[in-house]
């Protein structure tokens, strides 16, 4: 009989994380080729301190010139209200003249709502609410991507393994 073969990963992965994991892999390498030499040994020394991972490599854009021809246009704050109370207790209200409406309430426990609206550059108009609490944050909008269908039934085993973990 046939096994069954995985579906393709659905997404290339990132540069940064295929470095990411050809750095690891050598660590493995060169710990355990130390590892090798070190149960080979009759004698003993200080510790080899450990590799540095190389420092992050940052690519910025050069900065606009002052004297540029390029226009910037300034976009007025039409409200901007915060009360900040002793209990923790906090609001925001801000409007800006680009149509950019945010407000905000929190708690003294650290729970937030709030939504935020704004009109993109093609007229389309996007709102958003959400719950940030010990559930974590919790948007709301119909601007926010749904996640395709699981592609294939899950197995009835499965699913028995997952409510035998979840009951332990």
């Amino acid at each position: 009989s046939a096994l069954p073969v995985a579906p393709a990963f659905p997404h290339p992965i990132p540069d940064f994380v295929l470095e990411q994991i050809e750095f690891a892999r050598q660590q493995r390498r060169d710990e355990s080729s130390e590892e090798t030499l070190r149960s080979v040994s009759n004698s003993y020394s200080a510790p080899r301190p450990k590799r540095e991972a190389p420092p992050p490599s940052y690519a910025y854009s050069a900065p606009r010139s002052v004297d540029s021809d390029e226009s910037v246009e300034f976009i007025p704050t039409l409200h901007d209200v915060r009360t900040h109370e002793d209990d923790g207790t906090n609001t925001y209200d801000i409007e800006t003249g680009n149509g950019i409406v945010l407000s905000q309430s929190g708690d003294s426990d650290g729970d937030i709502q709030g939504s935020f609206s704004f009109t993109h550059p093609d007229g389309t108009e996007t709102h958003l609410t959400y719950v940030a609490n010990e559930n974590g944050f919790q948007p709301q909008s119909s601007a926010l991507p749904v996640a395709p269908a699981f592609p294939h039934p899950i197995p009835d085993f499965v699913l028995e393994q997952i409510e035998f973990a979840r009951q332990q």
